[in-house]
Parts: C-alpha cells; sequence; structure tokens
C-alpha cells in the first residue's frame, strides 16, 4: 500500500510537470499573439463561458468528432466554411434559413432529400465526363 502512494504520488507530481511545462508554451504562444488577436480570443471565451453546459457539450462533441476525421475530409469542410465566410450577409442568412428548415423536416424526408441530392451531383459528374470526353475526341480528330 505504501509502495502504491509512492508510486501515485510520482505519477501525479510528473504530470503536474507536464501542465507546468504546456502551460509556460502556452503563455510563450500567447506573449507573442498581436493583441488584437488575444483580445478576440478572449472575447470568443466570454462566448463560449455565457453558451449552456448542454450547448458546450454538443460543441465539444462536434469538435472531438471533426479531429477524428481524415485530413483530406477536414480540409473539405475548412474549404466550404471559407466560402461560406465568403458569402454576402443576406446568402449566408439564406444559407442559415434553410438548413434551420432542413433540420425541422422528419428524419425519413431529410434522407431522401439528401439521397436526391447525391444523385443530382453523380449525374452532374457523370454529365461533365462526358462533355470533357467528347470534347478531348473532337480535339484529337482535329490534330
Amino acid at each position: 500500500m505504501k509502495k502504491l502512494k509512492i508510486y501515485l504520488t510520482i505519477f501525479f507530481l510528473f504530470l503536474f510537470t507536464l501542465n507546468l511545462a504546456q502551460a509556460q508554451t502556452n503563455k510563450e504562444k500567447w506573449d507573442k499573439l498581436p493583441e488584437s488577436e488575444k483580445q478576440e480570443l478572449r472575447n470568443r471565451y466570454k462566448e463560449w463561458k455565457a453558451l449552456p453546459d448542454s450547448d458546450r457539450k454538443v460543441l465539444k462533441e462536434r469538435f472531438q468528432k471533426f479531429n477524428n476525421l481524415p485530413p483530406e475530409r477536414k480540409e473539405k469542410i475548412r474549404e466550404s466554411f471559407k466560402r461560406f465566410k465568403n458569402l454576402t450577409p443576406e446568402k449566408q442568412d439564406k444559407i442559415k434559413n434553410r438548413f434551420r428548415e432542413f433540420k425541422k423536416l422528419d428524419p425519413a424526408v431529410r434522407r431522401e432529400r439528401i439521397q436526391k441530392v447525391r444523385e443530382l451531383r453523380m449525374n452532374r459528374r457523370e454529365h461533365s465526363t462526358r462533355r470533357s470526353e467528347t470534347r478531348e475526341r473532337r480535339h484529337s480528330r482535329r490534330r
């Protein structure tokens, strides 16, 4: 029992030392940030703390889910988010409203609509591929 206490004490000291080292690294990073970025992070932290626990839990779960995605999927999501952020506020609002309405739909209807969108995308890709192939054939005949 005494050995266990000693091991646990050493283990917790080790964890504490790691936390101190990480805290020092974080402080160094913080000190290097421009004041505008520090203020932005402070504002985001205030927003985070103002959220209900249930919302924070959902966001943490989504963040964990995102972190577990393959790198190429993460990159696609980041690109989509950048495109969204570059839209006008009106277009962003329109997309947000459509999404809210979509979320209200019955799950079966949502699945059906998602399937239709997938089919449309596949058809578009196939059509685009066929057009490209046709252009290539025409171009190769001219040579």
